[in-house]
């Protein structure tokens, strides 16, 4: 645990009774058990974590807003958590381009809010605490998906890091020219 918290801070290493809300789903049909949760702040930590994890040969599940119903942010045979949630961070709307830059953390209503007129075609009822990385993650739809596609359609660019700690970027999003 301390080479985790040399990472994010002790603070953001979670055990015990404060892990305890990220081992059962939304629909509380899931359930499993953690060592612990970690909250990065951005790629750098994530990609930093997962490398520890990699050496150390620790299982992860990520998790986002926790709202998915089928228990794939749950950790069921004693997975590190690793806490998407403060990968917060929201970029400038380009609403002429339909275009913000998201965080992983950042939930579907601030980023569909993020500039008046700004429709991000993804609109889910959780979309209060669903976040963009479990809806990506996910491929949510919503009540408009036949219209809009799904939310990997809404995704114009993205910055990762891979089980192996591994950061890819493209983060070049859509110019619209008509």
């Amino acid at each position: 645990m301390r080479e985790f918290a040399s990472v994010v801070g002790g603070a953001h290493v979670l055990t015990g009774d404060a892990a305890a809300g990220h081992t059962v789903d939304w629909t509380r049909g899931f359930a499993g058990h953690t060592p612990a949760v970690l909250r990065p702040r951005d790629t750098t930590e994530v990609a930093a974590l997962l490398r520890l994890c990699v050496s150390a040969g620790v299982a992860v599940v990520p998790q986002g807003g926790n709202t998915g119903l089928v228990g794939g942010g749950v950790p069921l045979h004693g997975e590190v958590v690793l806490s998407l949630a403060r990968l917060d961070r929201l970029g400038p709307a380009d609403p002429d381009a339909g275009q913000v830059t998201a965080g992983a953390g950042v939930t579907l209503e601030r980023a569909g809010d993020a500039s008046p007129g700004l429709d991000l075609g993804v609109f889910i009822a959780s979309r209060h605490s669903a976040t963009v990385g479990g809806a990506i993650a996910t491929n949510a739809g919503g009540l408009r998906v036949l219209r809009h596609g799904p939310m990997r359609a809404q995704v114009r660019g993205i910055e990762a890091v891979l089980a192996d700690g591994t950061v890819v970027s493209h983060l070049s999003g859509l110019v619209k020219d008509n």
